[in-house]
């Protein structure tokens, strides 16, 4: 096409190169110049590195140019704000820092939210429970946690006193107790572990140990060593003395 100007290779590079130099000079002086010049720095860059011959190494060129006065990672943080040209301008505009690389990390670089106390409590219920559920299956056996779901033992707190219950059978074998009550469910009936075990002979025990055994061994078992001494400091200091 007659009359047109052609942009070599050559002359995109070196135009680069000199609005690099003129705009790098507007960064050392007031803050509105810093930012102007900085996102000028960074918008030749990006041209500069989109026009860059195959061949020759963009670091290479910023050396032999002498135009590498800032680290790598500086640079690589300058060209990421001058991808976000408006938005980067407004946080620059407001910043106390020079750094590129601390802006880009503070304002641009998503952060994991903290996970919330609520979230913390959940997960470690749900871990609880996951525990709880394990040990019950391994003290009376998947076969019969299966064989009362659905019935009036399928509850944690009947499950629990099934557990007690069942302490002293050989593994993958269930008390007379257990097999009656679990055979009783099955069948449709309305049986309660909990039930026969406040109406069992244990009244011969000391009424805070029977208790202790019926309610608080499956507790104990799942609880890590932390909440066991927190558990017994708690109980020190109802009777009055210290660990």
């Amino acid at each position: 096409m007659s009359g047109a100007t052609v942009i070599t290779f050559s002359s995109r590079l070196d135009r680069c190169r000199a609005r690099i130099r003129e705009a790098h000079e507007l960064t050392k002086k007031s803050h509105a110049e810093w930012v102007a010049g900085s996102l000028e720095v960074a918008a030749a860059l990006l041209d500069a590195r989109e026009n860059m011959v195959e061949s020759v190494a963009f670091t290479d060129w910023l050396r032999q140019s002498g135009l590498d006065f800032l680290s790598r990672t500086e640079r690589i943080a300058l060209m990421k704000l001058g991808e976000k040209r408006a938005e980067a301008c407004r946080v620059m505009t407001t910043s106390t820092t020079r750094s590129y690389a601390a802006i880009w990390q503070e304002h641009f670089v998503a952060k994991k939210p903290e996970p919330r106390k609520t979230d913390v409590k959940k997960a470690g219920r749900a871990v609880s429970m996951a525990r709880a559920e394990l040990l019950r299956a391994a003290k009376l056996g998947e076969v019969t946690v299966k064989r009362i779901k659905g019935t009036s033992l399928d509850s944690a707190k009947e499950m629990d006193e099934l557990v007690v219950l069942n302490r002293g059978a050989a593994p993958g074998e269930l008390t007379p107790q257990v097999k009656q009550l679990v055979a009783a469910a099955e069948a449709g009936q309305e049986v309660s572990a909990l039930s026969l075990a406040s109406k069992s002979g244990a009244r011969s025990k000391p009424a805070l140990v029977a208790t202790w055994t019926k309610r608080m061994v499956h507790a104990w078992e799942c609880a890590t060593y932390d909440e066991r001494s927190q558990f017994i400091d708690w109980l020190m200091e109802k009777l009055g003395g210290k660990r």
